[in-house]
């Protein structure tokens, strides 16, 4: 019986080690397989090209980071890659397109009619990002960016159509401001007892949107830079013979030609490093001193000459701690780049609505006193051969009544409502750099001189 009990208790011992081994070698596989999921902490360096290992497509990226204007560079990729005209919006849709990675995040909206070209611009402005850190989606639901499977962090989330992702307004806009989503929700387990479950998205993460309206949810679009795409005949006409020259051979690039492009563009952005910029002469820039959203607009200026300083930072010059210094020229290239936006996000007016208030300034005075409507408006652009699709031209009537450069009687019907120039005029001023600093600093921070 003795015996008995001590080979029983050998058994259980035996298998206690076996079941210890077995729970240790499955928690063991479960870490690695976790870990192997995981993505990793830069998607960009692990993707990036060594200098010993792979010399040739090195020095293609590191001969893009060595010259002297980056983003007139990338602008001249997508001419190459078919984008036709709008200069500046390309290297806006770029420089906003690496902010994130940058940790500078520049939102944009782009605003345009339908078949303008939004889509286009962006979907060439990102054959430059390497594909690991763009997502692509049509739309969202009010909910679904909190819960996403998606890494955001130093990531391009292009949405194609606004229209598509109106009800995660709310999402978006936190997204863009915090750079972090956390959302907390009460959930059925799989046990059947009800728990609160946390959810977080963490960026910087910059959201590209594209829409047909002239503005966004009043309080999305001062978190953005908008950007307005040309919609004269001169470029449609320019847009409409590059389509012809491409179907008939002429200018096109073989698709060889377009791989290299894109390749040595994804290796420049990848060997790009995480770097501090600092800005020697902000106390020098200036600035009016309303509307109100300036208060988030000159951070954001800041922003932009930072990741320009940022995109060259091969070609600039660092401070004793490392940081990349900026220059007066990245001062210059940011004002060049988004000075146009700025002013008119002041104004509150897109380009067809500054047209449509000049119109209106430019009717008889019994008219502007006493009323006019908007077949008055229409001949006034046609004799300056302005050319504005009725439903436009009524939206921007709309919009100018509510920002108070018109009143209206808002008469709907056949005859439509009948409006008066308030007197209002358009916001001024602009973003320029001073010599040097006014007096009075220069002794408060030197008595000496």
């Amino acid at each position: 019986q003795f015996a008995f009990n001590r080979m029983l208790n050998d058994l259980f011992v035996a298998v206690d080690e076996e079941v210890a081994t077995y729970r240790a070698e499955q928690e063991e596989g479960t870490s690695e397989a976790e870990e192997e999921e995981s993505p990793p902490a830069d998607q960009c360096e692990q993707h990036a090209p060594d200098e010993k290992e792979d010399p040739e497509r090195y020095n293609a990226a590191m001969e893009l980071l060595k010259k002297p204007d980056i983003l007139e560079e990338a602008a001249k990729a997508m001419n190459a890659l078919g984008h036709v005209g709008e200069w500046n919006n390309k290297k806006l849709a770029f420089a906003c397109a690496v902010s994130a990675r940058a940790q500078l995040p520049i939102q944009p909206s782009t605003h345009a009619q339908s078949s303008a070209g939004k889509n286009y611009l962006w979907d060439t402005a990102l054959e430059l990002v390497p594909q690991e850190l763009v997502y692509k989606r049509t739309g969202f639901s009010a909910k679904a960016l909190f819960r996403t499977n998606m890494s955001l962090k130093h990531s391009v989330l292009y949405i194609q159509e606004l229209a598509g992702s109106e009800g995660a307004d709310f999402s978006i806009r936190t997204l863009q401001s915090d750079n972090v989503l956390k959302w907390e929700a009460t959930e059925k387990q799989p046990d059947g007892t009800m728990a609160n479950v946390e959810y977080e998205v963490e960026g910087p993460t910059v959201i590209v949107q594209t829409t047909t309206k002239n503005h966004l949810h009043p309080e999305n679009e001062t978190r953005v830079v908008p950007i307005y795409l040309d919609e004269s005949a001169d470029q449609t006409e320019r847009i409409t013979r590059a389509a012809l020259r491409r179907a008939s051979g002429i200018t096109a690039i073989s698709s060889e030609e377009r791989e290299q492009i894109r390749a040595a563009w994804h290796d420049a952005v990848r060997l790009l490093e995480p770097a501090e910029v600092t800005i020697p002469f902000a106390e020098r820039i200036e600035v009016p001193s309303a509307p109100l959203r300036l208060r988030r607009d000159v951070p954001r200026l800041l922003n932009v000459i930072k990741l320009i300083s940022w995109v060259h930072q091969h070609t600039r010059e660092r401070d004793e701690v490392g940081r990349i210094i900026a220059t007066e020229t990245d001062f210059a290239l940011a004002i060049a780049m988004v000075g146009d936006s700025f002013a008119r996000a002041w104004k509150s007016l897109t380009p067809s609505e500054e047209r449509v208030f000049a119109a209106c300034k430019g009717l008889p005075e019994n008219l502007r006193k006493h009323g006019f409507k908007r077949p008055h408006v229409e001949q006034v652009l046609e004799k300056s051969g302005e050319k504005i699709p009725p439903r436009t031209l009524k939206g921007c009537l709309l919009t100018l009544s509510s920002n108070g450069y018109l009143e209206s009687d808002g008469r709907k019907g056949a005859a439509g409502a009948t409006y008066t120039m308030t007197g209002a005029e358009e916001i001024g001023g602009s973003i320029t750099l001073s010599a040097r600093l006014p007096i009075e600093e220069n002794l408060q921070e030197a008595p000496a001189n």
